[in-house]
């Protein structure tokens, strides 16, 4: 599957005619509304189209984007499911629960620390609760 994406995405870029849609949110619209009204107010020589302008901001942003502004994105889109759904597939991988999720579920469950550090001496010392 990841070849596929990898052979689709080189024949996009060697394919710079073709027009790509997108979808945006309604905000985004706006601001792109925003954006085509003061650029085109005043502009005698023709009409910059909503995907020009599109085209030309991406463009120009790809070549300032930074780690920061991964980050920023990322921070502002985070699905905490998909997030437990990765940490349980590593979990079920290795074995091993991490500790701070480990801890989460003990205190849902309504165990306090003494009660899982007693089990895990338990466990440690080869007692039944393996």
């Amino acid at each position: 599957m990841e070849e596929i994406q990898k052979q689709e995405e080189q024949e996009n870029r060697n394919k710079p005619d073709e027009l790509f849609r997108l979808t945006i949110s309604r905000q985004a619209e706006e601001a792109l509304v925003a954006f085509l009204d003061r650029i085109n107010n005043g502009f005698e020589a023709g009409k910059v189209t909503r995907n020009q302008a599109m085209s030309w901001v991406l463009s120009r942003l790809q070549e300032r984007f930074d780690d920061s502004d991964i980050q920023q994105i990322r921070s502002e889109n985070v699905n905490e499911f998909a997030f437990l759904e990765t940490l349980l597939k590593q979990a079920k991988k290795t074995g091993q629960m991490p500790a701070e999720l480990s801890h989460l579920i003990q205190k849902q469950l309504g165990f306090d620390d003494s009660v899982t550090k007693h089990s895990r001496r338990i466990k440690a010392k080869g007692g039944a609760h393996e």
